[in-house]
């Protein structure tokens, strides 16, 4: 019986390495499942997956694949899932002039800026940050002649392009210095609302200088305006009209996640629209899986004079992110 001893006790050290390595495959598993957006924020985990293409006067010619956005979009998911421990690390990712990028060496934008800032603010966290963040960017990026707000500062755009007002950008901040401090910005913000008026397309949505779709460009355009209901009614019952009246049988909008929730979430600004909203939320609550979804484009001059073009999809957590936003009650 003794000269079994050591074959037993081998046995089971056998059986407790594998016994231990299943329960680590198992943890591992377990946190996959779980989507800790804390720790792929900390491993800086990629949010999109760009094509880079480049052009030339006779074709685009493709270059290589390239995973971008681990910051700012961070800051949105931080809003969608209400977790606060995310939108602080977040935070504490800002540049040296508490603002925020796209990803880690991308340089900081005022639209990046945003997404953090609303994030920060829906949570209710870090108020002395987000005060001095939207300070910043009106002192930088506020353009006082036209009531508008630059997305990029001018001596940091890689392509010409770049440089001046954007739609988004403007309707983006102004609504958060409404939300922030509406006594201290009411002047800025009556002017964005002016600006953004003037650069609708026919009165009826709002073209992106960085988002291939329209809903995003739109919410944060309508949001703005709904601001001053009386004043723009209008303006505002026109954009409403034309949303339920290109909306597709199936409740999308070109059967887009992302355009679907944004559209959603400027119906949601009027009372009259809840038929077109129902039929939206049906549509988003089937809609289980998809595939990528287009989320940003741009394009830059190398030291070559060569244009780059990126064109980048959604890994699928901004989509789910936006869904989740616009499914709340």
């Amino acid at each position: 019986m003794n000269k079994y001893i050591p074959i037993i006790i081998c046995i089971l050290l056998l059986l407790s390495i594998i016994s231990s390595c299943n329960q680590e495959i198992s943890d591992k598993k377990s946190q996959v499942k779980s989507y800790d957006y804390k720790l792929m924020f900390d491993n800086k985990i990629m949010l999109t997956k760009c094509s880079i293409f480049k052009i030339d006067d006779n074709k685009p010619s493709f270059m290589q694949f390239m995973e971008e956005g681990n910051i700012a979009y961070y800051a949105l998911i931080a809003q969608a899932e209400k977790d606060k421990a995310l939108a602080k690390k977040v935070a504490m990712a800002s540049t040296k002039n508490n603002l925020w990028e796209y990803g880690y060496g991308y340089g900081e934008t005022a639209e990046d800026s945003a997404l953090v800032i609303e994030s920060l603010i829906t949570l209710r966290l870090e108020n002395k940050k987000i005060d001095k963040a939207l300070e910043t960017i009106v002192q930088n990026y506020y353009d006082k002649e036209n009531g508008c707000f630059a997305t990029i500062l001018a001596n940091n755009g890689r392509a010409p392009y770049w440089h001046g007002c954007s739609t988004e950008t403007t309707a983006h901040i102004a609504y958060l210095l409404y939300m922030n401090n509406k006594e201290r910005y009411q002047s800025i913000i009556e002017k964005a609302s002016l600006y953004i008026l003037s650069t609708s397309e026919m009165g009826k949505y709002w073209k992106s200088r960085w988002f291939p779709g329209t809903g995003i460009s739109t919410y944060y355009s309508l949001r703005l305006l709904s601001i001053f209901k009386e004043k723009y009614k209008e303006s505002i019952e026109k954009v409403l009209n034309y949303l339920v009246e290109t909306q597709n049988e199936n409740g999308s909008w070109n059967n887009s996640i992302i355009e679907t929730s944004t559209n959603i979430m400027t119906l949601k600004l009027s009372l009259d629209t809840y038929k077109s909203i129902n039929k939206a939320k049906t549509w988003l609550m089937q809609t289980k899986t998809q595939t990528p979804e287009n989320i940003l484009y741009y394009w830059f001059e190398n030291q070559f004079s060569e244009r780059i073009f990126f064109n980048c999809y959604d890994n699928g957590e901004i989509a789910k992110a936006w869904k989740k936003i616009a499914l709340e009650k």
